[in-house]
């Protein structure tokens, strides 16, 4: 097999390139993707105090609806990516890393609140 492999013309490989550069993503590598492109937005809003809820209503305005559990599951998996690579979202006029604002985990009423539950720090 690999003998084919190395003799194989410019042009099947030129062909072989182009097919490869034509091939799309699947749907949730695809969607990692884009919401890895606001999570710092999602993140120092959620620092702010905006609650999950208000963020998917946002983006459900915005056409780009997601599920509670999708969302939150987006999340921790950017947030874990961004720790291990060691990126930090950070205020931008002081430059310290963002610390969620104290929420319980209940609301008035005693119902379970739509709070994500994270590490102490946002870390992007």
């Amino acid at each position: 097999m690999s003998d084919s492999f190395a003799n194989a013309s410019d042009r099947t490989l030129g062909d072989l390139i182009l097919k490869l550069q034509g091939l799309e993503p699947d749907e949730d590598t695809l969607l990692r993707d884009k919401y890895s492109r606001v999570h710092v937005h999602v993140a120092t809003a959620i620092a702010r105090g905006n609650t999950p809820r208000q963020i998917l209503e946002l983006l459900k305005q915005s056409g780009l609806e997601l599920h509670h559990a999708t969302f939150t599951k987006l999340f921790k998996a950017e947030q874990a990516v961004r720790d291990e690579h060691g990126e930090r979202i950070c205020c931008v006029t002081c430059g310290q890393p963002l610390k969620h604002k104290e929420q319980d985990r209940s609301d008035k009423r005693g119902q379970p609140s739509d709070v994500i539950d994270t590490a102490e720090e946002l870390e992007a």
